[in-house]
């Protein structure tokens, strides 16, 4: 009796991921996201913290006028304007002093550089959604 239950449970299982698999590679019209390359949506982005015993998550602001604010930490954040090329967005300190480099990926930002203390090279922001 045992052994008939293990081998229709084995049955349903790989029926299951059969399913899975073949599904797989075709891709719902309803999922697929076109994006401009070159552009960037306005809107808070999450990022991750520096460390898991961090708790401050860094957050990049984009403004309609080509504004930015990056807040870095508690009573620690730089405000300036942005710009794109070539898929790339650049965060300017308002001073000129500081630059980040973002690569563009949807509606995911990604750090090419490391901020020390705060945040990681390759740190991804991802935009927060909507309600």
């Amino acid at each position: 009796m045992k052994k008939r239950i293990l081998i229709i449970v084995l049955v349903i299982l790989s029926v299951f991921l059969l399913l899975m698999v073949c599904n797989n590679g075709k891709q719902d019209s309803k999922n697929v996201e076109n994006t401009d390359t070159g552009t960037v949506k306005i809107g808070i982005y999450f990022g991750v913290p520096y460390r898991i015993t961090s708790s401050f998550m860094p957050i990049i602001t984009l403004e309609n006028n080509d504004k930015f604010r990056f807040d870095l930490g508690i009573n620690n954040s730089v405000e300036g304007t942005y710009r794109i090329d070539n898929n790339k967005l650049i965060l300017t300190s308002s001073g000129g002093d500081e630059n980040y480099t973002l690569e563009i990926n949807n509606n995911i930002l990604v750090i090419e550089q490391e901020i020390c203390n705060y945040v990681k090279k390759g740190t991804r922001f991802k935009l927060a959604e909507k309600e």
